[in-house]
């Protein structure tokens, strides 16, 4: 496929053999983490075969698919006219939370639409991924200036404490991580960043709540007890499971449902525990991997927006990635991070497709 080159860019060097090779790698790094997710949940299921949380993820993905492949005809380029668009449907969605919301386990994040519940907080990362790069990408800004880079908080911020309020702490951060990565490949200055980070941190923490601190001071102490109990049992699976897992549906921890939310935030542990330390680093190494072509189309990409976008991307990703592996091994705080790919969910698997539609529609 060929497309005609923007003025002033070259031919779009993802229409060449050598980047569709890369477009196609891509894919099927993805791909293979998607499937490392569904035998998981197939695990899982043939345990608990009433919750159906594979039938149900098989669906998810095979409907995502459908939207990945319109997603990567995208042509990021008009986002830098209709941004404020993308961003007005971003608010809104983010507000109607708050009117027609579902609370579950304490917080407000998800739109009940029947058979599925939707989560806008998590396309609120990929919505902000493009209408920030778009900011930054419109002729005339200069990221070095207070003028632009204040304006970059501006943009962002209203997104990050509307998400904040649910209370999803996870997801804040997440977004504040696209902000911060988009920001310093624009050509931020340090300071600037640096002063925004420590404030934001300092905000952040005089903003948690009682059980948020109970997590964390958890961690640290190493309580097995109470909000220390899930880490623990996740602890127990991943040495059960010692160099070559316990084998396919025959974790005990797994079989005992002694991790609460094993399906989704700890499904690393189904992994740890029936594959082993051999299946833990497959995964792993498909997950640096990811990161390797996600890292090198930004590095590639021939437009502002196309590098600004891919980063943003990368970087949310990678976030959702350390953190949530830390909090399954106790060395992260319980935030309630999905691992990507590979955790239950319609709203996070549709998250990830679009990340990858959205990386190879970058130019």
């Amino acid at each position: 496929m060929s497309t005609t080159a923007l003025p002033g860019v070259r031919a779009n060097p993802f229409d060449d053999n050598g980047w569709k090779g890369h477009r196609l790698a891509l894919i099927m790094v993805a791909g293979a983490l998607i499937v490392a997710g569904l035998l998981a949940l197939l695990s899982i299921q043939k345990t608990n075969p009433s919750d159906g949380y594979f039938t149900k993820q098989a669906f998810f993905v095979a409907v995502g698919a459908a939207f990945f492949l319109a997603i990567r005809r995208l042509n990021l380029e008009a986002a830098i006219r209709y941004w404020p668009w993308i961003y007005f449907i971003n608010i809104v969605s983010l507000l109607s939370v708050y009117l027609i919301g579902e609370s579950r386990n304490g917080a407000q994040r998800w739109i009940d639409l029947g058979p599925f519940q939707f989560q806008p907080s998590e396309f609120a990362k990929l919505f902000l991924a493009i209408t920030l790069s778009a900011y930054f990408a419109t002729p005339g800004r200069d990221p070095r200036s207070w003028k632009t880079f204040g304006g970059s908080l501006l943009h962002a911020m209203p997104i990050v404490l509307l998400v904040f309020k649910q209370p999803h702490l996870g997801g804040a951060v997440s977004l504040l991580v696209v902000w911060a990565v988009i920001s310093m490949c624009a050509g931020a200055q340090w300071k600037h960043l640096l002063i925004t980070v420590v404030a934001a941190c300092l905000l952040g923490w005089v903003g948690l709540r009682g059980y948020q601190m109970d997590r964390i001071d958890a961690m640290v102490s190493g309580d097995s007890r109470d909000n220390g109990y899930q880490v623990n049992q996740s602890l127990i699976a991943f040495a059960t499971g010692g160099i070559a897992g316990t084998g396919f549906t025959n974790g005990p921890q797994k079989t005992g449902k002694f991790i609460p939310f094993q399906h989704s935030d700890f499904i690393f542990t189904v992994v740890g525990e029936e594959g082993g330390l051999i299946g833990s680093t497959f995964v792993l190494a498909l997950f640096l991997g990811f990161f390797g072509l996600a890292w090198w189309n930004g590095v590639k990409a021939e437009t502002a927006m196309g590098r600004y976008v891919s980063f943003g991307i990368l970087g949310f990703l990678a976030f959702h990635t350390v953190v949530n592996l830390g909090m399954v091994m106790g060395m992260t705080p319980v935030v309630g991070l999905w691992l990507p790919f590979m955790s239950y969910g319609g709203t996070a698997i549709f998250t990830c497709i679009a990340a990858v539609g959205l990386l190879c529609a970058c130019r």
